[in-house]
Parts: structure tokens; C-alpha cells; sequence
């Protein structure tokens, strides 16, 4: 599993992303058919990651707060995407699906997936409004779920069963494969989702690269599952100095008793993870890796 992971720090990559991309050193000049680029934006103490897949369909993973709308909306278009043909809203709390109904009014969307489950919420409300409107397809995000199967495979491990009492453990957890590499991508899952992801799956799910679940909280990341899924990296998104002590001593512990360096959006910025089936190569902000 262990594959050629490369770093490579770029300074001020959101000002790159807002200028660059307009004149002078792109920091994103060309998209290459073929390869797979993963982007942890960063978002503050909220979720939102942006994947542009292999054959050159795109999707989204979870729209931020919703101060974070522009954000989200103007970072998409910037990178020349018009049409997103995979939206996944993990879960219905307000710091992943804040900016969900500006997305859905502001891109062409192919297909929609979210838990069933509902949360009494205007942001919640505010998406399926924007649903509805739209016209949008959607699906049920739930384990076995398979987004997308050919060279780069997208699949759902969890949730298990909508019957929880914490909309954190219907996250939608996606692990992405293409060629030797892979990600998991954990949402705000917790650790009863993890222990059923890996009764489901046990070894398979060995990954190189990890999005840590709900921010480094230490409901999630138990030691069993981040020595199963072994990966080469790892990473945080989460607001600096933010007021639930995430990510927690305890998950950074574990980290490091298992020697998997991470990355972190508060300190590093946003990230993007590019690979070409056989090695990966990780952009960041600022330089910055634990």
C-alpha cells in the first residue's frame, strides 16, 4: 500500500487560486485528463472538499458554513467548473451543508446523495428547497453505494443504517480508488461507524491518504481504525483556535504513536492532493505538516 507521496509547499495558494488563475504563475494553469486532484478548502470549523475525477466529471463533498457560500461557489468556478456531476452532503449539520443551497442554485448538478435524514434547521430547509426548485435528482448516501465504478472507483462505507440517534453517524463516508492510490474521506463519522466499517470491510479499507473524522474530535479516529487503514497521510479541516479544542490531544496522540503525519487546514491552508494512480503529490498554503 505504501506508495510515493510527494509535498510540495506553495505560499498563499487561496491567493493564487483568486489571482493566479487570472494572469501571471497559475497555481492551477491546466487540469491533466488522468489524474485524480482531491481539495481540502479550507473552510474554517467546517467541511467542504471539491474532487475532480480522472475522465473529468467533478463532485462535491459537503458546502461549509453558510457564511462560506462565496467561498465555496467562486473557488468551483474558478477552477473552470460549470457542471458538477456528484454532489454528497454527508450529514444535515449547518457546517457542511450551510453553503448547500447556494451550490445547488449556482452549478448544474447531476446527481445528488445524502443520508436520509432529516434536521429541523433553515439550512436544511434552505437545501431542499433549493432541491426542489432545481429539479435535482437525489439519492440515499448509505454504505455500499457505489457513486461511480470505472478506472476511479468511488464507493459509500457508511452509514450502516439511518437508525442512529446522532445525525454525526449517518455521515456519508467515501473512499475513493484510482489505480494504487486511495482515499477515505470520514465526514463527521464517529467511532461506532468506524468499528462498523471495519466488521464490513476489515483490511480493505487500507488507504493512503485519510480525511480524519469531525474535526479531530476525539469521538472519532479510535487507534483500532487508524492502524486498519494505515495511510501515508493524513488530514484535518477545522477553524484555528476553535472552540471545541479540535483537533483533540488525543487523536493527535494516536497520530503520532502511529507515525502518520497530517496536515491541518487551520495551519497549511487549503490542500489539494493530486494523484496519478501511482503516486501522490500533495499541494498546501502555507507550510505546515505534523
Amino acid at each position: 500500500m505504501k506508495k510515493k507521496i510527494l509535498v510540495i509547499f506553495l505560499m498563499a495558494l487561496i491567493l493564487a487560486l483568486s489571482e493566479k488563475l487570472f494572469g501571471g504563475e497559475p497555481f492551477f494553469s491546466e487540469r491533466e485528463k488522468g489524474k485524480l486532484y482531491v481539495f481540502a478548502i479550507d473552510v474554517g470549523q467546517a467541511d467542504s472538499t471539491l474532487i475532480l475525477l480522472p475522465d473529468g466529471e467533478n463532485m462535491l463533498i459537503d458546502a461549509g458554513n453558510r457564511e462560506d457560500t462565496k467561498l465555496v461557489t467562486e473557488f468551483i468556478r474558478e477552477l473552470g467548473i460549470r457542471k458538477l456531476d456528484y454532489v454528497i452532503a454527508t450529514h444535515p449539520h449547518e457546517d457542511h451543508i450551510g453553503g448547500m443551497s447556494g451550490v445547488i442554485k449556482s452549478f448544474d448538478i447531476e446527481n445528488f446523495y445524502m443520508p436520509d435524514a432529516v434536521n429541523t434547521t433553515v439550512y436544511y430547509e434552505d437545501m431542499i428547497d433549493a432541491l426542489y426548485e432545481e429539479d435535482v435528482k437525489v439519492l440515499t448516501a448509505k454504505k455500499g453505494v457505489i457513486v461511480k465504478n470505472d478506472d476511479c472507483r468511488v464507493e459509500m462505507l457508511s452509514p450502516r443504517t439511518m437508525e442512529y440517534d446522532d445525525l454525526n453517524h449517518v455521515s456519508a463516508v467515501v473512499r475513493i480508488v484510482y489505480g494504487e492510490n486511495s482515499f477515505i474521506l470520514m465526514g463527521d463519522a464517529e467511532k461506532i461507524n468506524e468499528y462498523d466499517i471495519m466488521e464490513d470491510y476489515g483490511n480493505e479499507i487500507e488507504s493512503d491518504v485519510l480525511k480524519i473524522g469531525h474535526h479531530g474530535s476525539d469521538t472519532s479516529s479510535s487507534y483500532d481504525f487508524l492502524k486498519t487503514v494505515n495511510p501515508e497521510l493524513a488530514f484535518i479541516s477545522l477553524g484555528a483556535e476553535n472552540d471545541y479544542g479540535h483537533p483533540h490531544k488525543e487523536v493527535k496522540s494516536r497520530l503520532k504513536k502511529l507515525e502518520i503525519p497530517y496536515y491541518r487546514t487551520d495551519e497549511s491552508g487549503t490542500l489539494v492532493f493530486i494523484s496519478d494512480g501511482e503516486n501522490i503529490d500533495v499541494k498546501t498554503e502555507k507550510e505546515e505538516v505534523e
